[in-house]
């Protein structure tokens, strides 16, 4: 039992205590006073009686001696733990010694073992069977598609049908209105209807306007038919206006055609006529041909203008667009073939006489040329030297 007596019994040690309880089980003459048990309960009583005593003596004391006070208490407490901490260390060496001879000895035997054992590795080969499946929505049979693709189809036809109806009604629609006030307007509609069509006119697009409130089940094919009818009522009228507004574009068409027929015939009659006689451009009957169409059209368009302002507006016309065009095209294709010849020709290549002859004849130009060149410059340089003259005298005049 000596060997507890200098235990620090305020902080013991685990081991120290279990062996000190075996101890007091095998002796049973224990005698608690030898190890201080009852001393030191009593130093601590009477230490609380002393620290009660000064606290009550001491309560008009500063804060400073408190602050001292505690930081002994905490120094004395830190003692003791260094203490036990030292003498804690003291033993453990030993316990670690030996964990680390059992943990080689551990890792000896495991080495062992893995040396002793070699694994292989086996492959397993399988074949893989795999289904497909449909999860969500599942697509459709050939029935329903085949209905859905008829609907569609269906749709379709009924949006077509309804935008060629809407197209039809409009058409309709704007032919009736317009009509009606064209035939009060001045300017080619009023003055080409008489009054019997008018009034026939009026009365199939008033007929027409009521018809479209009453038509029941109306189709794009029903409307067209009733414009078909409308306009067969109105052909004639709506052509000798047409006529009528388009005769003074015809008219002023043909004077620029036959201006420039005319200013054509003149410049290749003047080049034709410089041009030896064995290497002409155009022949004369080629001229004269241009020129005879040339004539005959203006006086066709003279005669056939003359008539139609002899006509009355209402009548049916003489001088039509169709027939203005094709007599244009007939003298056009004359002069572009006329223009075409003269574009083609290429004169014929020279004799070496002839080019002898051009040669002096250019030489002997030269000449003539340098000579008055001369004599320009003489008169020129005379002029220079007269000018100061007229110069001086005009300067002392200026200066009188």
């Amino acid at each position: 039992m000596d060997d507890f007596k200098d235990m620090d019994w305020s902080n013991p040690d685990p081991e120290m205590m279990k062996k000190f309880q075996a101890k007091m089980d095998l002796n049973k003459d224990f005698d608690p006073s030898k190890f201080g048990f009852g001393d030191k309960a009593k130093k601590d009583s009477e230490e609380g009686e002393e620290v009660a005593e000064e606290e009550n003596a001491d309560e008009s004391a500063d804060e400073s001696t408190d602050d001292s006070a505690e930081e002994s208490a905490e120094e004395s407490a830190d003692e003791t733990a260094d203490e036990t901490a030292e003498k804690a260390d003291a033993e453990k060496p030993e316990e670690t010694a030996e964990e680390k001879t059992e943990d080689k000895s551990d890792e000896k035997s495991e080495d062992s073992d893995n040396s002793e054992k070699k694994f292989k590795t086996v492959t397993f080969k399988s074949n893989l069977e795999g289904n497909s499946a449909y999860h969500g929505m599942k697509l459709p049979s050939e029935e329903v598609v085949t209905a859905q693709l008829e609907f569609i189809k269906e749709m379709e036809k009924k949006e077509i049908e309804k935008l060629e109806k809407e197209s039809s009604l409009n058409a309709i629609e704007s032919f009736i209105y317009d009509k009606k006030d064209k035939l009060t307007e001045e300017g080619g509609y009023s003055e080409t209807a008489t009054e019997e069509e008018k009034e026939v006119i009026q009365a199939a697009l008033t007929e027409a306007e009521d018809w479209l409130w009453d038509v029941e089940e109306p189709t794009s094919v029903i409307y067209n038919e009733k414009l078909a009818e409308l306009e067969k009522v109105s052909e004639k009228w709506l052509a000798r206006a047409k006529e009528f507004r388009d005769r003074p574009q015809i008219i002023k068409s043909f004077k620029d055609q036959f201006n420039a027929t005319k200013h054509i015939i003149k410049d290749i009659r003047v080049k034709n006529a410089k041009l030896p006689e064995d290497d002409k451009m155009l022949t004369e009957s080629e001229i004269n041909s241009l020129v005879k169409k040339y004539e005959n059209t203006m006086e066709w368009q003279s005669e056939l203008a003359s008539k139609q302002k002899a006509m009355k507006h209402t009548e049916e016309p003489v001088m039509t667009y169709e027939k203005c065009y094709k007599k244009s095209e007939e003298l056009r294709r004359e002069v572009d073939y006329v223009l075409r010849k003269a574009k083609q020709y290429r004169p014929k290549p020279k004799k070496k006489d002839e080019k002898k002859d051009e040669k002096s004849e250019d030489k002997a130009d030269e000449k003539s040329e340098e000579k008055s060149e001369e004599k320009s410059e003489e008169k020129s340089e005379e002029e220079t030297t007269e000018a100061p003259k007229e110069e001086e005298v005009t300067h002392d005049s200026a200066e009188l």
